[in-house]
């Protein structure tokens, strides 16, 4: 029977307040854990130490064209000691019964400037940091010190009482990758960030609204290469000139691609649609309420939170069976995934065969998206996910221990469990408290 975790310490680089860090999920995820638990201490935000010899390194070499560094200085050792300085300093200070990072930057030293009571330590991701390069090897070029960062990064999640990830996909990578007990890795989806107000009947009836006349495609991405824009430009006209779906709208968001002449007749661009715009926020969530399909055909995802919010309006999501997306769009279920390989003919045959015999296989796919989207593509569900794994790791096993108490550092067959500290009774809250930041 898994313990109840009272106090939680979330540690990341990123910044929990901000509203764009990684795409929007640092905030939501230390809003959700804050709803989960009784207690939750956010150590973030940590600055980048720039020792002068790796930051002269950092401008000597330049940046990519994409603009990244190729040596970037979170990467460097002086920063990663520093990160782990500073998260194991929060631990003694506030002496949470576990600890979950963001990533690995925290963990890779936390072993040599920790020494007070041993408490679990887990760390969640979308999926490892190779695992990510490899994906986007043809966007994202290899920085210096990948190697390096590749290998403190298994040494650091083998040490970990567990590690969590978005995905099955990375839950399976990670367990190869890293030579871990399939036991010791988890998963916990990430959820949709842009949901819809309006009630379950309001949702069915948005969907049952959706014009029978005409198909409306959604494409939102700003990178339209990775996310194979022209490809769904070829679509929409192949699905056009077909005749079998009556009139076919295209909507680009995100992207402003230039259009062949006669396009404009059934594509319209809006570039991007800013959220935090009360008049653009409006416009998106029209179009998201009022399309039939998502269709981004992307090249490489680790996760794609956008076929997460397209289910959340009940829309179907269609895509390519690549990274993280299998395990985030069920084909046939809730969208259409469809090989690699598969050209822009194959996409147009899939969607007249699900809208071949009327619309009612239509309707019965949108709604399992938003069933799917309530039951584990939100938020709420990620926070409860989450405590509910580390609280299973409270208290630990004793064989996780030798005679001494002491875990055994190094060893390649064990994951390195710590024993639970007891939160003293002056820490615990007497109600929900929500987060506390450190000051980091």
């Amino acid at each position: 029977m898994a313990s109840k975790l009272h106090h939680l310490m979330l540690a990341t680089v990123e910044n929990t307040a901000d509203p764009m860090a990684w795409s929007g999920s640092a905030i939501e995820i230390s809003e959700a854990l804050s709803n989960a638990v009784e207690r939750l201490t956010i150590v973030d935000n940590l600055p980048v130490k720039k020792h002068p010899v790796h930051a002269a390194v950092r401008l000597a070499l330049g940046r990519f064209p994409n603009n990244e560094p190729r040596y970037p200085l979170w990467m460097s050792t002086p920063a990663l000691h520093d990160f782990a300085q500073r998260t194991a300093k929060a631990i003694e200070q506030h002496r949470p019964e576990a600890l979950l990072c963001i990533s690995s930057q925290c963990l890779v030293y936390l072993h040599e400037y920790y020494k007070g009571p041993a408490i679990p330590v887990f760390s969640y991701s979308d999926t490892p940091w190779m695992l990510f390069l490899e994906l986007y090897k043809d966007f994202w070029p290899y920085p210096v010190g990948t190697a390096r960062y590749a290998a403190r990064e298994r040494a650091a999640i083998r040490r970990c009482t567990g590690a969590i990830y978005a995905t099955e996909w990375a839950r399976q990578d990670a367990i190869r990758r890293f030579e871990l007990p399939p036991e010791r890795v988890h998963v916990q989806s990430m959820g949709a960030s842009w949901i819809p107000t309006e009630s379950e009947s309001e949702i069915e009836a948005t969907i049952l609204a959706r014009p029978r006349n005409r198909v409306d495609i959604l494409y939102i991405g700003k990178e339209w290469k990775r996310k194979s824009g022209p490809m769904v430009i070829e679509i929409a006209r192949q699905l056009r000139a077909s005749g079998r779906v009556g009139d076919v709208k295209l909507h680009i968001v995100g992207a402003n691609p230039e259009l062949q002449p006669g396009d404009e007749a059934f594509i319209q661009v809006y570039g991007l649609l800013r959220r935090s715009d009360p008049t653009e926020s409006a416009l998106l969530r029209k179009l998201l309420c009022e399309s039939h399909f998502l269709l981004v055909p992307t090249s490489a995802e680790c996760f794609g939170l956008v076929f997460a919010e397209a289910q959340a309006f009940g829309v179907p999501p269609i895509s390519r069976a690549v990274g993280a997306v299998p395990s985030v769009i069920l084909d046939g279920e809730t969208g259409l995934v469809l090989p690699i390989e598969a050209g822009a003919e194959a996409y147009v045959q899939r969607i007249l065969d699900l809208l071949a015999n009327g619309r009612d296989e239509y309707v019965r796919m949108a709604l399992a998206g938003r069933r799917n989207f309530r039951q584990h593509l939100n938020w709420p569900a990620f926070g409860q996910g989450i405590v509910k794994t580390i609280g299973e790791s409270l208290p630990l096993p004793a064989s996780a221990h030798d005679h001494d108490g002491h875990v055994h550092d190094g060893d390649p067959d064990v994951l390195h469990a710590l024993a639970p500290l007891p939160v003293p009774s002056h820490s615990r809250a007497p109600s929900r408290s929500h987060s506390f930041r450190t000051g980091s």
